[in-house]
C-alpha cells in the first residue's frame, strides 16, 4: 500500500533575512517541505522565494508587532513557529544601559515573538490543530553575562512565557532549541565589544581563532529535523 502524503504543515519562521534564519530558509527550500506553507519574516527580503513562501518584511523591534498579518493557509494540519530571530544588542554595563535600546531589544527577542505565538495559538485553538513552538535560545537565558542585560533579560522571559503558554494550550508544544555558537553576524558583533562592556569577549574571540563555531548550514540542518519530524 502506498504511503499517503504527510498532513501540510505552515511554517512561520522569523529573522529569515540572515544568519541561523537564511540558513534555515535554504533548508526549508528542500523537496521535503514542498508541500507545506512557508511564511518568512525579516527586515530585507530573502533571496529565491518560493511559490509556497510567503515573505513579510517587518521589523521586530518596532512596537505592537501585528500578528493578524500572519495568515494560515485554511488546508494546514499542522502549525510551526521557529522563534529564531534576535538580537544581542545592546551591549552594555548595566549602569550604562541605554533604556531605548533596551526597550527595542525586549521588542525583537520578547514581545514580537510572544505575539506572534499568541496568535498562532489562538489559530491552532480555533481550527484543532497542533501547534509547535521551537524557540532558538541561548544559555544567557538561564545565567547572567556581564555586559548582556538585555539579551538575558529578553531570552530569560520569552522562555518562561513560552513555557507558560504550553501549560495553558493543550495544543502548544515547546521546544527550546539551543543551538550553542554559530558563526554569524551577530558573533562577529560581539566578538567587536569592548572588555569593558563585555568582560566576557575574549573567551568568544577565541573561540572565532581556534575554529570552534558552529556554521549556520549546519545548525539549520538539525532545526529542519525537527520541524520535518513534527507530527500531530
Amino acid at each position: 500500500m502506498p504511503h499517503s502524503a504527510p498532513p501540510r504543515r505552515s511554517i512561520v519562521l522569523t529573522g529569515a533575512s540572515q544568519g541561523l534564519g537564511k540558513a534555515v530558509c535554504e533548508t526549508l527550500r528542500s523537496e521535503i517541505f514542498a508541500g507545506d506553507q512557508r511564511i518568512l519574516i525579516g527586515r530585507s527580503a530573502t533571496e529565491g522565494p518560493g511559490s509556497a513562501e510567503t515573505f513579510l518584511q517587518r521589523d521586530l523591534s518596532q512596537d505592537r508587532f501585528d500578528a493578524d498579518g500572519i495568515l494560515i493557509a485554511p488546508d494546514v494540519a499542522r502549525l510551526i513557529f521557529v522563534n529564531n530571530a534576535g538580537t544581542v544588542e545592546p551591549i552594555a554595563s548595566f549602569a550604562r544601559i541605554d533604556p531605548i535600546e533596551l526597550h527595542k531589544a525586549m521588542n525583537v527577542n520578547f514581545a514580537s515573538p510572544l505575539a506572534i505565538a499568541q496568535h498562532l495559538a489562538r489559530v491552532a485553538r480555533a481550527r484543532s490543530i497542533p501547534l509547535l513552538v521551537l524557540n532558538v535560545t541561548s544559555g544567557a537565558a538561564l545565567r547572567p553575562v556581564a555586559g548582556w542585560t538585555a539579551y538575558c533579560t529578553s531570552k530569560a522571559a520569552i522562555r518562561s512565557a513560552l513555557d507558560v503558554l504550553a501549560l495553558e494550550e493543550e495544543s502548544v508544544s515547546v521546544l527550546h532549541f539551543d543551538p550553542g555558537v554559530i558563526d554569524t553576524p551577530m558573533q562577529a558583533r560581539i566578538r567587536q565589544s569592548a572588555p569593558e562592556d563585555m568582560p566576557e569577549v575574549d573567551a568568544f574571540r577565541a573561540m572565532a581563532r581556534e575554529n570552534q563555531l558552529q556554521t549556520a548550514a549546519a545548525v539549520a540542518g538539525k532545526l529542519s529535523g525537527i520541524i520535518r519530524d513534527f507530527a500531530a
